[in-house]
């Protein structure tokens, strides 16, 4: 699904999860199928480690627009 809820716990309970396990997760890669991304999740998904306490990541890209688009993410702190 395209909810920033859905993805922002997918991505913290991997980090968290491998983190428990001493494994570092820190990038990801979001694939949107044939929706495209609209700039209200962007702009959700950039603010992910301001809103995450824990499991905090280094890089996040989206693919999307079938495969047609691939992006990174530009995350603030």
């Amino acid at each position: 699904t395209d909810k920033y809820s859905t993805i922002s716990k997918r991505i913290r309970t991997a980090a968290v999860n491998a983190a428990k396990q001493g494994v570092t997760k820190d990038v990801f890669i979001i694939d949107l199928g044939t929706r495209r991304l609209p700039d209200k999740l962007r702009h959700q998904l950039g603010r992910y480690n301001v809103n995450s306490g824990r499991g905090r990541i280094r890089a996040l890209y989206v693919m999307h627009d079938d495969g047609a688009a691939f992006e990174e993410i530009r995350l603030s702190e």
